[in-house]
């Protein structure tokens, strides 16, 4: 996959949050009862026919070339920055058996300019097809989480993260799930741990003719810190999102409610809520080629994220997108588009191109 990319206006700066113990184990025990009862309200989806184990292996690789640029204008303190550079994951697959495959390979991180930054993480995924499209991923997690922005936006590849845990998804179009924990950093005597734990649900309730009601939740909770460690990390922070929204034929309105929780060892308990209302437009041609506007405006009393899109700390954020993308084969991906920020008197825009090639 080679990906092209200059986008603005995103905070760079990694989460830092930490919760107990205790609260961790409450969040796996709600996600290991929350999914089964997601999933079970999925009546729609098919079986896929057993197929047998394939007894070889074959070998995929993704060129990714990003070009990042954060820019505003009228602000005060200081300017935007420009990031360039490449990820190339490489890995060997096969199938152990008729719903179980192996992933074992690699993910290069080259950053031109800062050679401090080069990485190679390991590329290890066990993915278990539960059937009904429902799959369990073990190891190496997909990173397309579909979380909005004011949550995280840790799944960029230009951060150089690779996330690994474990994670439930179902891709059913009506009811998708996206479930997972990410281990960054184990605890040691000179690092605090550090995770997230996190659950996404879309589902569409109601669809006559043309017109189709949806909702969206959206829960996002990390941790660093640790009882062992000489870090002093101790950070909480968790965020949710519940969303409504309506379609009518190519037209969708969404209106979503934010709430925050955070605290570290410097600020006191800071807890606030957000709302946005969004309104998009698609359109779909001949040749996959898709077009999409969407304009969102949104206000809030005393949210906080220091991983979420800047705009989302604000009272009041206004912002407008264009983006065009055209889809050949399984292999070929283009998209280019255009963002417009407001942000407290301040201006600033997105301009991106991702060419995305997947040589199998």
């Amino acid at each position: 996959m080679i990906f092209l990319r200059l986008v603005s206006n995103i905070k760079d700066a990694p989460i830092k949050l930490t919760t107990s113990r205790n609260t961790l184990i409450k969040c796996i025990l709600g996600i290991c009862v929350l999914t089964p009862f997601y999933s079970t309200a999925d009546f729609q989806g098919k079986w896929e026919p057993e197929q047998e184990p394939k007894d070889n292996w074959v070998i995929k690789a993704e060129a990714i070339s990003y070009l990042y640029n954060y820019e505003w204008f009228k602000r005060h303190g200081g300017e935007g920055y420009t990031l360039f550079g490449n990820v190339v994951p490489i890995y060997a697959s096969t199938q152990l058996s008729s719903s179980v495959q192996l992933d074992i390979g690699a993910i290069g991180f080259l950053k031109y300019g800062d050679s401090s930054q080069n990485a190679l993480k390991p590329l290890v995924k066990i993915n278990i097809d539960l059937g009904r499209q429902k799959n369990l991923i073990l190891g190496t997690i997909n990173q397309s989480h579909n979380i909005h922005p004011s949550l995280s936006l840790d799944n960029d590849l230009y951060k150089q993260q690779v996330e690994q845990g474990f994670q439930f998804t179902n891709s059913n179009p009506d009811n998708t799930i996206d479930t997972w924990a990410n281990w960054v950093t184990a605890e040691t005597y000179e690092s605090a741990e550090y995770f997230e734990v996190a659950f996404i649900h879309n589902w569409t309730f109601l669809k006559q003719d043309k017109l189709s009601l949806f909702s969206n939740e959206q829960i996002l909770t990390t941790h660093k810190g640790g009882q062992l460690t000489s870090d002093p990390s101790s950070i909480k922070g968790i965020w949710t999102q519940l969303g409504l929204g309506a379609q009518y034929s190519n037209q969708t309105i969404l209106l979503k409610l934010f709430n925050s929780s955070y605290k570290d060892n410097f600020t006191p308990k800071i807890q606030g809520i957000g709302f946005e209302v969004s309104y998009i437009n698609h359109w779909e041609f001949e040749n996959n080629a898709q077009l999409t506007f969407k304009a969102n405006q949104y206000v809030s009393d005393n949210f906080y994220n220091p991983d979420a899109h800047p705009g989302y700390n604000q009272k009041s954020f206004t912002q407008f997108n264009l983006d065009a993308t055209w889809l050949r084969n399984d292999q070929l991906n283009i998209s280019t588009g255009l963002t417009l920020d407001w942000i407290n008197g301040s201006f600033s825009t997105v301009q991106y191109l991702n060419v995305s090639l997947i040589a199998l």
